[in-house]
């Protein structure tokens, strides 16, 4: 397993550290973002990626999340999260279309 240093300068960060980090305007990797040296998934983006995942997922495995919710006063990015209930509907219309 990589360091937090490695991963950062490698631009890679799991999802956990980004989620927490992005709502914080001091955060490491909220100074990346400012950089450009962070790139946010697009809404599309992220849905076709879980969309592909749960493809991959046995039937009888419970998913418990697909999106969640980040202080809106507070987020810096994506800015398409602070709306869960349109993400979730897309979701499903893709779900279905799949």
């Amino acid at each position: 397993m990589s360091s937090p240093a490695e991963r950062r300068n490698s631009g890679f960060m799991p999802v956990q550290e980004a989620d927490k980090a992005m709502d914080k305007e001091n955060t490491e990797l909220a100074k990346m973002y400012e950089r450009n040296e962070y790139r946010c998934l697009g809404e599309d983006e992220y849905i076709s990626l879980v969309i592909n995942a749960l493809k991959l997922i046995p039937p009888d495995v419970a998913i418990h999340r697909l999106t969640g919710d980040g202080d809106k006063r507070t987020l810096i990015a994506p800015e398409w999260t602070k709306n869960k209930k349109e993400v979730l509907n897309r979701m499903k219309k893709a779900i279905g279309d799949a």
